[in-house]
């Protein structure tokens, strides 16, 4: 008689982990998108979150996005002081 250990193999076990990772990725690239208003300043695009983490969190995502699109995206927080 075989023990479940015996029966599961390393594909299954790399198979479920590539599906968890690859989710994460999806709802992280989901959120850039959709969590953040958009907003063209002269100078790059921009991406507003209500939260300073949210902003902090998609700062990879922007500068990808900018190697991509050949223009200056940054991210900010909606709440961020006015500089004086």
């Amino acid at each position: 008689m075989r023990s479940m250990k015996e029966d599961r193999t390393p594909t299954a076990s790399l198979l479920v982990v590539l599906l968890f990772v690859g989710s994460l990725l999806v709802a992280y690239v989901a959120g850039y998108f959709w969590l953040g208003d958009y907003d063209e300043a002269s100078w790059a695009l921009r991406r507003g979150y209500r939260h300073k983490f949210t902003s902090d969190l998609y700062k990879p995502s922007a500068w990808i996005e900018t190697k991509l699109r050949g223009q200056a995206v940054e991210t900010w927080w909606m709440n961020e002081p006015d500089p004086l």
